[in-house]
């Protein structure tokens, strides 16, 4: 009974290797990814470790550092390679894609559109909107990894976004839109990620109103 027992967990250990040997890098990248955004997001960059994210995906430490240098690295995959380049709104502040079939370089737009995709996008994404939220926060202290990427991503937004062609009304000052805009979406999101039963939509709708107030703005949504 005993050998018997052995060969099964024998089995079950090679159907498990064999299994994980049937998936491409991409798709165990993937996971890996996953994994962090989902244990970053809960207890932040200092408060999971690599081991954590290893187990999550069945993994060792070394396996995961087959895919990824290190934790730091990972962490900047997860911003960058995710978080930003799963979300439309910054491909197509980049010029690599389209919002309602417009393209940033060849027809005019509504700022409105802009942040009312954003609340969509986001409002699908809790996962990656809380590890944002919760690496923004922690990166405020200069050691952190993040530190760098967050003091200049909004100077990348702003010459992304200053250079389309906005449809709004005369004498909009663009960078002070902006930077209200952001500020607003920065706020609203923490208030969801903390009881989200109110949609992030509707909490931006508000918002909205106020930013881009009526009749000023009504020939510009």
């Amino acid at each position: 009974m005993d050998n018997d027992h052995g060969s099964a967990l024998r089995d079950s250990s090679q159907r498990k290797h064999f299994g994980m040997r049937k998936q491409t890098h991409d798709q165990r990248l993937k996971q890996i990814l996953q994994a962090a955004t989902e244990l970053i997001g809960k207890y932040g960059f200092y408060g999971t470790s690599l081991h954590q994210i290893a187990d999550a995906v069945g993994m060792t430490n070394a396996g995961v550092l087959h895919y990824v240098k290190n934790k730091n690295e990972l962490m900047t995959m997860v911003l960058e390679s995710t978080y930003d380049a799963d979300n439309p709104v910054w491909r197509f502040l980049r010029g690599s894609s389209t919002i309602d079939g417009k393209d940033a370089e060849s027809a005019p737009m509504h700022i409105p559109v802009l942040y009312r995709r954003t609340t969509e996008i986001n409002e699908s994404r809790p996962d990656m909107v809380r590890l944002f939220s919760v690496l923004s926060a922690e990166a405020l202290q200069p050691t952190h990894p993040a530190h760098d990427y967050f003091l200049r991503r909004e100077d990348v937004l702003w010459r992304q976004f200053s250079r389309i062609d906005w449809k709004v009304p005369p004498g909009t000052d663009l960078e002070n839109v902006f930077a209200t805009a952001n500020s607003a979406m920065d706020g609203i999101q923490l208030r969801w990620l903390r009881d989200d039963s109110i949609p992030l939509t509707k909490l931006w709708s508000r918002c909205e109103g106020i930013i881009f107030p009526s009749p000023l703005w009504d020939d510009y949504r």
